[in-house]
């Protein structure tokens, strides 16, 4: 066997073994929601760009509800932290 010939099968399965150990991206919808408060209450979230958000929600009734949704990809990360103190 030549040396080229040898170097091209080394390189033929370093590129398939490549290929198909890339996992494949998908994207995900993400929602947070918030429910059950009958007072105002404080939420943090972050934003598909990586921000984070910060927002007073005022509830009148348990029937409210809080809700946000966006787009990312599998295996970005995600936050929601909420703060609600019942009288």
């Amino acid at each position: 066997m030549t040396i080229k010939k040898s170097i091209f099968i080394l390189l033929s399965a370093v590129g398939l073994l490549m290929l198909f150990s890339c996992e494949k991206q998908e994207d995900v919808t993400v929602k947070y929601i918030a429910t059950n408060a009958v007072s105002e209450f404080h939420l943090s979230y972050r934003l598909p760009s990586g921000a984070l958000q910060s927002e007073n929600i005022t509830a009148s009734s348990i029937q409210d509800q809080w809700s946000y949704s966006f787009t990312a990809q599998q295996g970005d990360i995600v936050y929601l932290s909420g703060n609600y103190k019942d009288i």
